[in-house]
C-alpha cells in the first residue's frame, strides 16, 4: 500500500467525470524556464460541485488546454442547460488563450503506432471542424488543437511503478515494441513539449505583459458596452418622455385656450346682467313718471350701484373658471408625471445590468419649478386687475348728465308717455356706452390677466419639458464617456501591441 501511494499515475484519473474535485499545483521548469501547471476539476462532470475551484483556476491562468479524447467539437448547450463550450466560455479570464488537446486513447501501441500516423484521414477532418466550432465561440482566445496519447509516453517516461502493478506490466509490454524515444515521439508528446517550451512558455514575460494589457483593455469594452447599452435605453427614454411632453402640453394648451374663452363668456354674462338690472330697475321708475331731475339721479345712481356689484362679482366669477382650469392642469401634469416614472422605472429595468443595478433615473417633473405653487397662483392672476374698484367703472356714469340734457329743454313740452319714451332711449343710450366702456376695459384688463397667465403656462411647459431633457442629457454625459473609454480603449491596444 505504502509503495502505491508513492508510485507514479496518482494524478490519472479513473474515468470519473467528477474524479478531480480540488486545483492541484505543480511547479515545474521547461528549458530553463520556470512555470505552474494546474490540474483542474473537469467542466463537464457535476459542474456545481467544483464551480470555485474551476473559476479560481481559469481566471489566473494565462493558457488552458481543453483535454479531450473525441476527435468533435464540444456539445453547445439550450434554454434548460448550459453545454461544454458556454461553460468554457463563461469560465475564461480576460488574458486566456485556449487550447484544444485531444488526447487519443490508444490501448495498443503496437497496433496503433506501426506504419501509420497518430492521426487518421478521418479524424483530422473531425478536428477541423473542432477547431472552427472552438474559433467561432472562443474567438481569438481560441489557439489550436494538438493531437497526442499521453497513457504510452506516460509509461514510456517513468519507471517508478509497484513491480508487478498493471501500469508494471503495460511499460515493460510497450517496450518490447518501442524505445522511450520512438515512444514519446509518436505519441506526439515530444511535440507538445516543444510547443510548451517554445510558443506557451517561452515568451513567458512578454505573455504576462500582453496578457494584463488585454484584461485592462477587456475590461474597459466591457464597460464601454454596458455605458452603450444604458445610452441606448435613456435614448429611448428620452424620445418616450418627448412624446409624452407633446402630449401634455397639447392639453395643457387646449385646456387654456378653452379657459380664454370661459373668462370671455363669463364676462360678457355678467355685463350683460348689469345692464339688465340697470334697465329693469330704471325702467321701474320710470313707469312711476318721474321728473327727468329724478330720473337722471336714478340712472346715474343705478349705474354705479351695479357697477359696484359688477365690480365684486366678476373676479369670484373668473376665480371659478380659473379654479376648473387649475383642476384640469393637475389631472394633465399628474398623468404626465405617472407615465413618466412608469416610464422610467420601465426603462430602468431594461436597462439594468451589474455595472448600472444602481445607476439613478429618477426624473422628476419639478426639475426646480414649483408646479404647486403655479397653479396655486393662477386663481389671483385673472382677478388682479377687476379689484381696483368702482373706479374702474366710473367713465360709464359721468355721461349720463350729457345724454339727458340733450332733450331737457323739449320734454316738458310732451305728454307724459313721451317723456317715458325719451326717458327709455336715453337710458339705452346711457347703457350702450356704458357697457361697450366696460367691454373695452374687460378686453385690457383680461389681455393683461392673459398674458401673465401666459407666463405661467410657460413655466409650466419648461416643467413638462425637465424630464426629456434631463434624459438627453445623461445621454450626452454617456455619449462622452464612451468616447474616451474608446480613445483609451485604442491606446492600451497600441501599447499592448493587442
Amino acid at each position: 500500500m505504502q509503495l502505491e501511494s508513492l508510485a507514479d499515475g496518482e494524478i490519472i484519473g479513473d474515468g470519473r467525470a467528477d474524479y478531480t474535485r480540488q486545483t492541484q499545483r505543480y511547479d515545474l521548469e521547461l528549458n530553463g524556464q520556470p512555470f505552474a501547471l494546474l490540474d483542474v476539476p473537469g467542466i463537464e462532470g457535476k459542474e456545481g460541485l467544483v464551480l470555485s475551484e474551476i473559476e479560481r483556476a481559469v481566471q489566473t491562468a494565462h493558457a488552458v488546454f481543453y483535454v479531450t479524447n473525441q476527435p468533435a467539437p464540444p456539445q453547445t448547450g439550450d434554454a434548460q442547460r448550459q453545454g461544454t463550450l458556454e461553460k468554457i466560455k463563461q469560465h475564461l479570464g480576460a488574458q486566456t488563450e485556449v487550447w484544444t488537446i485531444f488526447n487519443k486513447k490508444i490501448t495498443n501501441p503496437k497496433q496503433s503506432l506501426t506504419g501509420r500516423p497518430l492521426i487518421s484521414d478521418d479524424e483530422n477532418n473531425s478536428l477541423a471542424g473542432l477547431n472552427e466550432k472552438m474559433r467561432e465561440q472562443l474567438g481569438k482566445h481560441y489557439q489550436e488543437v494538438f493531437p497526442l496519447t499521453a497513457l504510452p509516453a506516460f509509461l514510456a517516461s517513468t519507471d517508478h511503478f509497484v513491480p508487478g502493478s498493471q501500469n508494471a506490466k503495460r511499460r515493460s509490454k510497450v517496450l518490447s515494441d518501442f524505445s522511450s524515444d520512438q515512444l514519446l515521439e509518436k505519441s506526439g508528446v515530444r511535440a507538445f513539449l516543444q510547443l510548451l517550451g517554445g510558443p506557451l512558455i517561452g515568451n513567458g514575460k512578454t505573455k504576462i505583459i500582453r496578457a494584463n494589457f488585454n484584461k485592462a483593455n477587456e475590461a474597459l469594452n466591457h464597460t464601454q458596452e454596458t455605458l452603450s447599452g444604458i445610452q441606448q435605453t435613456l435614448t429611448a427614454l428620452s424620445k418616450k418622455l418627448g412624446q409624452e411632453e407633446l402630449s401634455a402640453k397639447s392639453q395643457l394648451n387646449s385646456s387654456f385656450l378653452a379657459l380664454k374663452k370661459r373668462l370671455e363668456s363669463c364676462s360678457e354674462t355678467l355685463i350683460d346682467d348689469f345692464a339688465s338690472k340697470v334697465r329693469t330697475l330704471v325702467y321701474a321708475r320710470i313707469e312711476d313718471d318721474i321728473s327727468n331731475d329724478d330720473f337722471k339721479n336714478e340712472l346715474g345712481s343705478q349705474l354705479k350701484s351695479q357697477q359696484r356689484r359688477l365690480s365684486k362679482l366678476l373676479p369670484k366669477a373668473l376665480n371659478v373658471e380659473v379654479g376648473k382650469f387649475q383642476s384640469a392642469a393637475e389631472d394633465i401634469l399628474a398623468r404626465f408625471e405617472k407615465h413618466a416614472q412608469e416610464l422610467t422605472m420601465s426603462y430602468a429595468k431594461l436597462g439594468s445590468t451589474r455595472l448600472n443595478e444602481h445607476f439613478d433615473l429618477k426624473i422628476k417633473i419639478d426639475n426646480g419649478v414649483n408646479v404647486a405653487g403655479l397653479l396655486g397662483g393662477l386663481l389671483g392672476i385673472a382677478a388682479a386687475p377687476f379689484t381696483g374698484g368702482a373706479s374702474l367703472w366710473v367713465a360709464g356714469a359721468a355721461v349720463v348728465s350729457v345724454l339727458v340734457s340733450i332733450g331737457k329743454a323739449v320734454w316738458s313740452a310732451f305728454s307724459s308717455d313721451y317723456k317715458k319714451s325719451q326717458q327709455r332711449e336715453a337710458t339705452e343710450k346711457n347703457l350702450r356706452t356704458a357697457t361697450e366702456q366696460l367691454r373695452a376695459a374687460l378686453r385690457d384688463n383680461l389681455k393683461i390677466a392673459i398674458s401673465d397667465m401666459h407666463n405661467t403656462i410657460a413655466q409650466l411647459d419648461l416643467a413638462l419639458e425637465a424630464p426629456a431633457k434631463q434624459a438627453a442629457a445623461q445621454v450626452q454625459t454617456l455619449a462622452r464617456c464612451t468616447h474616451r473609454l474608446k480613445n483609451l480603449s485604442r491606446q492600451i491596444e497600441t501599447a499592448g501591441n493587442l
